[in-house]
């Protein structure tokens, strides 16, 4: 990072639904690299994960990397067995080979970024269960008539 973000709190509370989920996954990837004494890019998060398991959208990672909180590489495939290795990406777009760190200095911003939502961020998650309980108890098999 150039400059420490610095983020005021009407800006704070500007960030989208999506910047705060991916902010939320990014700071847990993080503090597990710190215990595990390892790269956080060894845990850095791929692109599919945020888009398709969080549903994140590229706006919110374009904000979070307009405010210089987040870094954007992208993976280089080479065997399974070997490490994790990156290259600076310079697409504006993201791909299946876009991966997302935090450095040191971004994490206590994102903190203030997650508790400034948190109410917001306990309604998803509770709607969210609330979601998955519905799909895992209804009936969603095709009825035998519309066959």
């Amino acid at each position: 990072m150039k400059r420490k973000s610095r983020l005021s709190c009407k800006l704070i509370h500007s960030a989208s639904l999506g910047a705060v989920l991916a902010g939320e996954v990014l700071v847990l990837a993080y503090d597990s690299a710190q215990r595990l004494e390892i790269n956080p890019w060894k845990l850095a998060v791929r692109w599919p994960f945020l888009r398709q398991s969080i549903g994140v959208q590229a706006d919110g990672l374009h904000w979070l990397l307009s405010q210089e909180l987040l870094l954007h590489q992208e993976e280089t495939w080479s065997s399974s067995e070997a490490p994790r290795q990156f290259r600076p990406s310079q697409r504006k777009h993201f791909t299946a080979r876009s991966c997302f760190a935090l450095e040191e200095e971004a994490v206590p911003v994102l903190r203030a970024l997650l508790a400034a939502h948190a109410s917001q961020l306990a309604t998803y998650q509770q709607l969210m269960r609330q979601l998955r309980l519905q799909i895992q108890t209804e009936d969603w098999h095709v009825d035998s008539e519309m066959a």
